[in-house]
């Protein structure tokens, strides 16, 4: 009786183990191709992850960098539920909510799919990043959609400037039989790049690429710098994809860009704030409501925002100077520490990965750092899977958090 229980309890933590897999790796997929099924593939995650932390052996141990990365995420939730003055604008709790869960679900995941088979992360991540690029080309091609299978250009920017650095490195990595399918989906993710004429994707490429160089040998270094600069300065010459005419438009009408009307107007709004809302904020998703005061876009346009477009005038707004900080320390934390393993690793594959992970969350800050709210969908959804994976790399530290 007692063997028959054993091996239900181990039958049932394999199930949920399982079913996790499934649930992330949907999650991932959804975001990708912009589908609504990441919702039901949440709901699944969050029923996997109770049940593999119900039949996990022994008591439940979770690890320093995951507590720290929860804790942060338990602060910014607390105190923009405590200081908001009305209703939540854009459901901005609620994804917190859900992208803590996906960031501690994916550091539960087992390092094998079932009881035979290995399952390898990494493959699985280039096997998402190239189903991307093949899906969103179809669609642009077919549809003719400057988004692709996304509603909005900078969407299709983001998952791009995302990518592009996962099959950058498998094209280098991988057997030289697999390797051609790399190379053409970087060819066909940079396309879809050029084709959207997302500046804060342009840019937040060119920072991803600028910020691994000091990792890079000195060999490397130089080639990896006169690519970077040599290749958007060809396209800027040839003004390919009409690359020079959007860097043009930026230049001459840079005081009338948009985003610096509603800094502006925004810093305007947050100088008549109290001391307390100086300190704590105005709350989640009080932004959207209260920036009509004061918008130039709602009184001549109808346009309305959720947020100012800048990271650093967002969270002033919503959490105050206490959550600029905390803001400040948890990217400071998290490429310390990506930082400090890279310099250390002799390891090659370790290095690398480490290296791709910075480069990625770089890309990741830069883009939605100009386009999205920090506390909207959009921001966290794929921040929580760039967060998962840096906290499962950093138990290759000797130290161990």
């Amino acid at each position: 009786m007692a063997l028959s229980e054993t091996r239900l309890r181990r039958v049932s933590r394999e199930c949920f183990q399982n079913l996790l897999v499934l649930s992330v790796y949907g999650f991932a997929l959804s975001l990708l191709l912009g589908r609504g099924t990441y919702k039901p593939s949440l709901y699944v995650c969050a029923f996997a992850v109770a049940g593999v932390l119900a039949l996990h052996r022994g008591p439940v141990h979770l690890e320093k960098p995951l507590l720290v990365a929860l804790g942060l995420g338990a602060i910014f939730l607390a105190q923009g539920l405590i200081a908001a003055h009305g209703a939540i604008s854009g459901n901005f709790h609620v994804a917190l909510a859900w992208s803590m869960l996906a960031a501690a679900a994916v550091t539960l995941l087992p390092a094998r799919f079932g009881r035979r088979r290995r399952l390898t992360h990494d493959g699985a991540a280039s096997v998402l990043a190239v189903i991307f690029v093949v899906a969103q080309v179809v669609a642009y091609m077919s549809e003719f959609r400057k988004a692709g299978l996304f509603s909005n250009i900078h969407y299709l920017a983001l998952y791009s400037v995302i990518t592009l650095p996962i099959l950058y490195y498998f094209a280098q990595n991988a057997r030289a039989a697999l390797r051609w399918v790399f190379v053409l989906s970087l060819v066909g993710d940079f396309w879809l790049l050029l084709k959207t004429q997302s500046r804060p994707g342009f840019l937040a490429l060119l920072a991803s690429s600028l910020v691994i160089i000091p990792f890079l040998s000195s060999r490397n270094r130089g080639l990896a710098l006169a690519a970077i600069l040599l290749v958007p300065g060809a396209l800027y010459v040839a003004d390919g994809f009409g690359f020079a005419a959007r860097i043009n438009d930026l230049a001459i009408h840079f005081f009338h860009e948009e985003r610096l009307a509603i800094w502006r107007e925004t810093l305007a709004m947050q100088s008549k704030s109290s001391w307390a809302e100086w300190w704590f904020g105005h709350g989640l998703g009080q932004f959207f409501r209260d920036y009509q005061a004061v918008s130039s876009f709602h009184q001549e346009r109808h346009e309305d925002y959720f947020s100012p477009h800048n990271y650093f005038l967002d969270l002033l707004y919503s959490h105050g100077i206490v959550g600029l900080i905390l803001f400040l320390i948890a990217y400071g934390l998290f490429y310390g520490k990506l930082a400090a393993m890279v310099l250390s690793s002799r390891e090659n594959p370790l290095r690398a990965v480490g290296i791709l992970l910075i480069s990625i969350t770089t890309a990741d800050l830069v883009h939605t750092f100009l386009t999205t709210p920090f506390f909207s969908r959009h921001n966290l959804y794929p921040l929580s899977l760039i967060v998962g994976a840096g906290l499962r790399y950093f138990r290759n530290d000797p130290r161990h958090g």
